[in-house]
């Protein structure tokens, strides 16, 4: 009794489907201005999701980094993705939750640059 053809395609995509966390930082050096290294994107965003209780993974690195994006193209001053991460990083609070953190960074680097 082995498995069935069924069973191993389904395995294998669902080993396709899981993405891993440095595939989640590679994804962001390809996205992020200027394409930063994914080792100085992973350096702030590991410590911006413990802090906010969100599991290091590729949801959340992906989220967090979808977040970034959003804020880079919408700021009128030429704020990057790594500059708010780098606030975040520096200024954040646990008492914020990570979006509320996220656009208290943006606001203050467009006020401040």
């Amino acid at each position: 009794m082995g498995c069935d053809t069924n069973d191993r395609n389904n395995q294998t995509v669902n080993e396709f489907k899981m993405e891993s966390a440095a595939d989640g930082y590679h994804l962001l050096h390809v996205a992020f201005q200027n394409e930063p290294e994914a080792e100085s994107i992973k350096k702030f965003v590991d410590p911006i999701l413990k802090r906010h209780g969100h599991d290091i993974d590729f949801d959340n690195i992906n989220r967090l980094g979808s977040m970034m994006i959003g804020i880079r193209k919408r700021s009128a001053v030429g704020v990057t993705e790594m500059d708010v991460l780098k606030h975040m990083y520096q200024n954040g609070s646990s008492n914020n939750t990570l979006i509320e953190q996220a656009a208290i960074s943006a606001f203050y680097l467009e006020k401040t640059m």
